[in-house]
């Protein structure tokens, strides 16, 4: 994956139709981020057909109070936030960039789809 600045990614919220890219963006981060923390071989198992459809599920079923945000590149997918909000506060519970993505400030970057709703 080519290295992009953080003018080339553009933060969303995701959709059903994200799900097989998140898985993707899923489970390479993990196989990246957790080598010597989890054992190899789950981490190998790891079957992004599966996650798909997980996220897939996930996605369908989101009330309003969940968000799922995803970091596009010109590659794609690198990254993903999940977070819920709750009394106007927003609690991330989830942020995965896989490795070339990395200190380029995604996990900074606000949607601007976001903001100007």
């Amino acid at each position: 994956m080519p290295m992009e600045r953080l003018a080339s990614y553009n933060i969303v919220p995701a959709g059903p139709g994200d799900a097989a890219a998140l898985a993707r963006v899923h489970v390479r981060s993990w196989r990246e981020t957790y080598v010597g923390m989890l054992p190899e071989p789950f981490l190998a198992q790891m079957n992004p057909g599966v996650y798909a459809r997980r996220w897939r599920r996930q996605l369908m079923a989101a009330d309003s109070s969940e968000l799922v945000l995803c970091a596009e590149g010109a590659g794609g997918l690198v990254g993903y936030c999940g977070a819920s909000e709750r009394g106007g506060a927003a609690e991330v519970s989830t942020l995965y960039v896989v490795r070339p993505a990395q200190r380029r400030g995604v996990g900074d970057r606000k949607s601007t789809r976001l903001n100007s709703s």
